[in-house]
């Protein structure tokens, strides 16, 4: 279990990393 938490946050954060490259930070007001 803790490791598909850990999977789960490790992938939000990746995600959250590239959006933001993308969209120049337009999702770092909503994280």
């Amino acid at each position: 279990m803790a490791e598909a938490i850990v999977g789960a946050i490790i992938t939000d954060i990746v995600g959250e990393l590239v959006t933001g490259s993308i969209e120049s930070g337009s999702d770092e007001a909503t994280a």
